[in-house]
This record gives C-alpha cells, sequence and structure tokens, in this order.
C-alpha cells in the first residue's frame, strides 16, 4: 500500500526533476514494488500489477504523440521481461502457486458468517470491538477449534456489522467527500497539462488512499498502525 503514492508519484514528476532525483525516485519506487513482492500476499501482488500499468501509461502518455507507439511497445516489452525474470524467483514463484489455491481460502466463509451476523444485529449493529465474540456465535462449529477469527477481512462489512446503520451512513459520507476530493485532483492535475507541482503529490495521495480501501476490501491494512497513518 505504502509503494502506490511512490510508483504515482514516479510516474507523474519524473519528467520534472534532475536526473539525480529522477534515479532515486524510480529507484524508491523498485525498492517498494520489490518489498510489496517479499510480503507475499496474493492481493498485494495484483495491486502491484494495476498500479505499474498505470504508472507505465502515465510515463508514455508524458511523450510526443510520435513517440507514443514505440514508448508503448518498448514499455510492454519491459513488462514481460520483468514477468519472465521475476517467476524464476522462488518467492514470487511461491505467492503465484498461492493463486492455484483460491479454493481453499477461508475469506468467503469468514464473510458469510460475518454477513450473517450483521443481518441479525442490523440496523443497530453489535457496538464497536465486538466482532470477536459476536462472529463465534455465527462460526460453525467445526471451525471453533481449528480457526481463531479476529477480523472479518473486509473493513467495510466489519464496520455494518458493529456500526450497522450509522457505519453505512459514514462509508457513504466518507465515499462521497472523496468522490469529491477526487474530482478537484484531478482537474489540478490537468489544468495545466503536465500536472503542475501541486498536481503529482496530490494525486499520488489520492492513488494511496484508494489502493488502501481497495486492499481493506480483502483484509485489514487499517489495523497497521504506519499504513492508518497514511
Amino acid at each position: 500500500d505504502v509503494c502506490s503514492s511512490d510508483l504515482v508519484a514516479g510516474g507523474e514528476g519524473a519528467n520534472g526533476l534532475s536526473p539525480q532525483r529522477r534515479v532515486l525516485t524510480l529507484g524508491g519506487c523498485a525498492l517498494l514494488a520489490v518489498a510489496t513482492i517479499l510480503t507475499g500476499s496474493r492481493f498485494a501482488f495484483v495491486l502491484l500489477a494495476l498500479l505499474l500499468a498505470g504508472g507505465a501509461v502515465l510515463l508514455v502518455w508524458r511523450f510526443q504523440p510520435r513517440y507514443r507507439y514505440p514508448a508503448t511497445g518498448a514499455a510492454i516489452a519491459a513488462c514481460v521481461l520483468g514477468l519472465v525474470l521475476l517467476s524464476a524467483n522462488t518467492r514470487v514463484a511461491r505467492v503465484l502457486d498461492r493463486f492455484d489455491k483460491l479454493a481453499l481460502d477461508l475469506r468467503p466463509e469468514i464473510w458469510r458468517n460475518s454477513w450473517r451476523a450483521a443481518m441479525h444485529y442490523w440496523p443497530a449493529g453489535s457496538g464497536l470491538g465486538t466482532f470477536v465474540p459476536v462472529y463465534g456465535a455465527f462460526e460453525p462449529i467445526d471451525r471453533m477449534p481449528a480457526l481463531i477469527v479476529n477480523h472479518a477481512h473486509n473493513e467495510y462489512l466489519e464496520l455494518v456489522l458493529e456500526l450497522g446503520i450509522v457505519g453505512v451512513v459514514l462509508l457513504a459520507g466518507y465515499a462521497a467527500a472523496l468522490a469529491w476530493a477526487a474530482v478537484r485532483i484531478v482537474r489540478r492535475a490537468g489544468s495545466d497539462g503536465r500536472g503542475g507541482s501541486e498536481g503529482v503529490p496530490a494525486l499520488a495521495a489520492l492513488v494511496a488512499v484508494l489502493v488502501l480501501l481497495a486492499h481493506s476490501t480483502n483484509e485489514f491494512p487499517l489495523r497497521n498502525l504506519s499504513l492508518l497513518t497514511i
């Protein structure tokens, strides 16, 4: 998740930096990308691929029109070469192997149980911080000895379970505020055709928030203090 802001800032702002700072920026992107891969998270792996693709599009878009097609071809070739090289890495291969085990993932079952609990306590909610004891009452008995679930692996579902309709209203309000801010940021970033000195950091911050929100559908990244600080 932390990788996202650096990737976008690098893709959007590298053209306006000195060669030395450009190398440092892109080097920071590469370092954070490697760190993301080393986490072993499948969802982080997918988000990283999407961010790299988005960064490549932003970089290619900066070229003059006559150079965009050759630059696009070069970017695609670089991505293919990178995938070939990464596939030989044991850590990356281990993450890719986990995609073959999606059928064994327990998240769908946790989501179903959490949804049943949320509907049981709707519309008042069970109360903040009550997920663990409440979930236990809706967990299948045969899972109890072997599986300890401390979160719903979906922040939105857990918020609805604990806060009920109040949680839905809070989520809707935040979504509206974020959408309004996103429109302003995109307009500012494109006001002069190149992003401007203020547009790039704002766009990077927006993407970082969106990545965290996307990750929250599958995990609970905001329980991590460093990510919550973002």
